[in-house]
């Protein structure tokens, strides 16, 4: 049932809000994750053009650049909320095994790949860029 008052596009974002929201949603990364993959939800249903037709009544899509810098983004996410504890080594091996089964374009990693140990590179070094950016000041970034 759609909501009084709202276009399409709208519900359409707050239905999959109310039902995919992860933790860390109040944040600018969670959210940017979400947007990215209600992205992939329409693109996969209705195809790239329609895709992109919604978001440009919101915004432009994003470039392939940013797309990278989103992945890398969630990828630090997911290394972080890893239980017990960050692992690099299980998550390479996660992604891995999710990487054959997805098409190029939404493979995490350099280049999509399906090779665990060029992916545990890939992890480390966002993590170290990452640990080595936070660094550089002691106040708190907003």
């Amino acid at each position: 049932m759609k909501p009084q008052g709202l276009t399409a596009p709208i519900h359409v974002l707050q239905y999959f809000i109310r039902n995919h929201a992860v933790e860390g949603i109040h944040t600018f990364g969670g959210a940017e994750r979400l947007a990215y993959e209600l992205y992939n939800k329409i693109e996969k249903y209705h195809g790239r053009a329609e895709a992109r037709r919604i978001f440009l009544k919101f915004g432009s899509p994003p470039s392939a650049r940013r797309l990278g810098y989103i992945k890398n983004q969630a990828l630090l996410d997911r290394l972080e909320m890893m239980k017990p504890g960050p692992n690099v080594q299980r998550l390479a091996q996660e992604l891995a095994e999710q990487n054959k089964a997805l098409p190029r374009e939404q493979r995490h990693g350099p280049r999509g790949s399906t090779n665990p140990i060029t992916l545990e590179k890939h992890i480390r070094r966002l993590r170290d860029n990452r640990d080595n950016r936070r660094g550089w000041c002691n106040f708190p970034r907003g």
